[in-house]
């Protein structure tokens, strides 16, 4: 599958965070009751309004993942083509740590992730921050070894490759409730119910990862 965005992105007067709820909507819409969709089932016609921000993960290592397919706004960010490339490769060094337990944690949790960025500033590198969107996908063996993205930014680009910072995060687990039973031993240690949020430490500066259990 081969995402060909051919102009496709956040029109002129969509308000900011259009396109990654088109996304976001169009996981939860597929996934249809489970805990998340399958990878075989995501369409690109399905987000066709948001393919230049859209993006598919796969997982290479812990915490590490490479980007199998995105739209042009990667290309542009990046001011090369980025396929194949790990996804690290957009955040700066100071951040990739944090981001790196962010996505180890999409995968294996699995998790649904928002993260906040700000892009590093200098000549022709003007102030610019974004959001991104990370949403897990299983395989036709039942792991998690793909994550469906969206990347959204504020304004144009600049003269120059950018990277970000990453400002903050949210995270929430997925769990598949109709797999666990009241007499399940696991859901014993599967941490607090929904209503209480847990607030985890990434020893990033600025970085809050906060966990609702659904």
């Amino acid at each position: 599958m081969r995402f060909l965005d051919g102009g496709y992105g956040r029109k002129t007067g969509r308000p900011h965070g259009a396109v990654l709820r088109e996304i976001e909507s169009y996981w939860d819409a597929l996934r249809d009751g489970r805990d998340m969709p399958m990878r075989l089932e995501v369409d690109p016609r399905g987000i066709e309004q948001a393919l230049r921000h859209a993006f598919i993960l796969e997982r290479m290592a812990q915490g590490l993942a490479r980007i199998r397919i995105a739209g042009g706004l990667f290309k542009e960010i990046m001011g090369m083509d980025t396929h194949g490339m790990p996804v690290s490769s957009l955040i700066g060094i100071s951040s990739r740590d944090g981001f790196r337990d962010v996505l180890e944690s999409v995968f294996s949790g699995p998790a649904r992730a928002r993260l906040s960025l700000s892009a590093e500033r200098g000549i022709g590198r003007p102030a610019l921050t974004g959001e991104m969107i990370l949403l897990p996908l299983r395989s036709s063996k039942g792991d998690v070894t793909r994550v469906l993205g969206g990347l959204e930014i504020d304004r144009q680009i600049g003269g120059s490759p950018r990277r970000f910072g990453l400002t903050s995060s949210f995270q929430r687990t997925l769990r598949d409730v109709h797999a666990m039973t009241p007499s399940d031993p696991a859901s014993a240690r599967k941490g607090p119910p929904a209503s209480l949020p847990r607030t985890v430490s990434t020893g990033v500066p600025h970085l809050r990862l906060v966990v609702n259990d659904t």
